[in-house]
This record gives structure tokens, C-alpha cells and sequence, in this order.
């Protein structure tokens, strides 16, 4: 018999300086108001998230002959 704990911490600063999202696949033009980002994302704060496990195992040794049976 075995007993694992494991504690984690997890800690992702995923898109914290932002996304643009563009409607277009255009050059930037500035006088053209179609070639400017349509939306922006971004991650305000840090995200954190804390993983607890416990895990128990078993093991067990079963003697005997295994032979491949005919079909």
C-alpha cells in the first residue's frame, strides 16, 4: 500500500499584455477605419489555482501459470 499527496500551485499570466482581435486581414491603413483591431482581451490580476490529490495504491502479485488459451 501506498499514500501520495501532492499539492500545486498553478500560476498563469496568460495574455496579461493583452490581445487585439481584427475583423480584416488588411494592412493597417489609419484612414481606413475597417483596418483597426475590432476588440481587445486582456487579463486583469494574476490567476492562481491551488490542486490538492491524495492517491492511495494497491498492489497485488497473483502467482500461478498463464498460458494463451486455443480459440
Amino acid at each position: 500500500m501506498r499514500y501520495n499527496y501532492t499539492r500545486l500551485k498553478r500560476v498563469s499570466q496568460i495574455n496579461s499584455n493583452g490581445t487585439f482581435a481584427f475583423n480584416t486581414d488588411l494592412p493597417f491603413d489609419p484612414a481606413n477605419p475597417r483596418t483597426y483591431p475590432e476588440r481587445l482581451s486582456i487579463r486583469l490580476g494574476t490567476y492562481n489555482q491551488f490542486i490538492k490529490n491524495h492517491t492511495y495504491e494497491a498492489y497485488a502479485r497473483i502467482s500461478g501459470k498463464w498460458e494463451a488459451a486455443q480459440r
